[in-house]
């Protein structure tokens, strides 16, 4: 979509960030200043270990509106945890409406 295109993608979301994969994805991309969005289980608790650096975000991975507001100036994807009950299909199919560039999975 042309409104997607006009987002400028710098930002890099981190799914399951308050896992401890996800919290060192979190704090490595920090360190290299990158703009970080975590999905976390809580915003409070997230923003007081990871301080100002990262937008901490309390989301759903598996309603469309929440997945669009979620994806929102988002350049990657790193998949740390879940990918919602449908196992990705649904983040997948937002990835590609909302211009994701890349979708990475760690393990």
């Amino acid at each position: 979509s042309s409104a997607a295109a006009e987002v400028a993608r710098d930002t890099v979301l981190v799914l399951d960030a308050n896992s401890r994969l996800g919290e060192e994805v979190v704090l490595a991309l920090v360190v290299k200043r990158v703009k970080v969005r975590a999905l976390v289980r809580d915003a409070e608790a997230a923003a007081a270990g990871f301080g100002t650096y990262v937008e901490n975000v309390e989301s759903s991975l598996d309603d469309r509106s929440s997945l669009r507001r979620l994806l929102a100036g988002v350049k990657s994807v790193i998949v740390c945890g879940s990918m919602g009950f449908d196992k990705g299909e649904r983040l997948m199919e937002a990835c590609a409406n909302e211009g994701v560039e890349h979708v990475v999975l760690v393990s």
